[in-house]
């Protein structure tokens, strides 16, 4: 039998050590629950800052590079009037002063594509220089011999040949102009990234609490 004195000493000292272990195994208890509670909690991103997200990246644009051609393509027409009134007039030079034009058209818009770095562009704006006059050339005389085919000649066969001859300048003058616009409007582009304010102001609308509210944003 044991005497009471002893079995209080044992029980205070089988108290002591259970607190002394319950002391020592909550905090790595926590310690090892509260990753595993992290990790099984799903991840949420915080929705009212996706615009703001979205708006820190870099955005592409495109910027326009086509005044260069613009204003060859206008000097080019002017030579190439200056040298067909010359030649109407008798002048010598009037024939050497369309070349100029026609050679400033052909190929002005290729090499402002070329020194922008652009080969590919630079090619397709000589096919399209070089290709739509002729397209447009041969479009008009078609029309014009259809147009000319119906007249009554009489014995005249070559009567229908100023039609054809209209329907080919008509088709050079507006083969041209297409190939311009197309170059000078669609062609003469570049990507660029669009440069971000170092500071500014976005609004944030938070849908889980439906507050609204403004967002400051600076980088440096």
């Amino acid at each position: 039998m044991v005497p009471a004195g002893k079995h209080d000493i044992r029980v205070l000292g089988l108290a002591r050590t259970y607190l002394l272990v319950l002391s020592l195994g909550t905090p790595v208890g926590l310690a090892y629950t509260a990753p595993l509670a992290r990790a099984e909690e799903p991840v949420k991103a915080p929705s009212g800052n996706a615009a703001l997200e979205a708006d820190l990246k870099d955005q592409e644009a495109k910027e326009w590079y086509g005044m260069p051609i613009v204003v060859t393509d206008i000097a080019a027409l002017g030579v190439f009037v200056a040298g067909m009134v010359a030649a109407d007039h008798g002048s010598g030079i009037g024939s050497g002063l369309m070349l100029v034009g026609v050679g400033a058209y052909v190929l002005g818009g290729p090499i402002v594509h070329l020194t922008e770095h652009k080969v590919g562009k630079g090619f397709a704006s000589l096919g399209l220089r070089a290709g739509a006059p002729l397209a447009g050339a041969l479009t008009g005389a078609m029309v014009g011999g259809a147009i000319g085919s119906g007249k009554k000649c009489g014995g005249n066969d070559t009567c229908a040949l100023g039609d054809v001859a209209v329907g080919v300048g008509m088709g050079l003058i507006v083969g041209g102009l297409v190939a311009v616009l197309v170059d000078d409007a669609v062609f003469a582009y570049k990507p660029t990234t669009a440069t971000i304010s170092p500071l500014s102001v976005i609004p944030v609308y938070q849908p889980a609490t439906r507050q609204t509210g403004l967002a400051l944003r600076g980088t440096w």
